[in-house]
């Protein structure tokens, strides 16, 4: 399995590689993580601890996937201090956007 700290240099490790990422995936979604919701009290900006598992599920609250036009991240935005109707959300940032924070391993696996 390949992880997003796999993918994206530093992220699993550095405060601010995750912040530049999470920039470019806020960009793709400027109204956060939930549709119509916003977070109880300050929106909590992701961080490692988010690829590390969490929940009942015991997985990430940040997950990756790929598609044909871009990366697609997954967010348990209840992680994020967003009401439980939130749910689970997407945001799909095209590969060009994230391309120069990914590892050497990250960009092999592009399209």
């Amino acid at each position: 399995m390949i992880t997003a700290g796999d993918v994206f240099d530093g992220i699993a490790e550095d405060q601010n590689a995750m912040s530049a990422l999470e920039a470019r995936i806020i960009a793709r979604s400027p109204e956060g993580y939930c549709d119509g919701g916003t977070p109880f009290g300050e929106r909590t900006p992701l961080g490692p601890g988010d690829l590390r598992p969490w929940g009942i599920l015991d997985v990430p609250a940040l997950q990756i996937g790929f598609r044909p036009d871009g990366v697609v991240f997954g967010l348990a935005t209840d992680a994020r201090n967003y009401p439980m109707a939130c749910g689970y959300h997407e945001v799909v940032v095209p590969y060009s956007e994230v391309a120069d924070l990914m590892t050497p391993l990250g960009r092999e696996l592009l399209p």
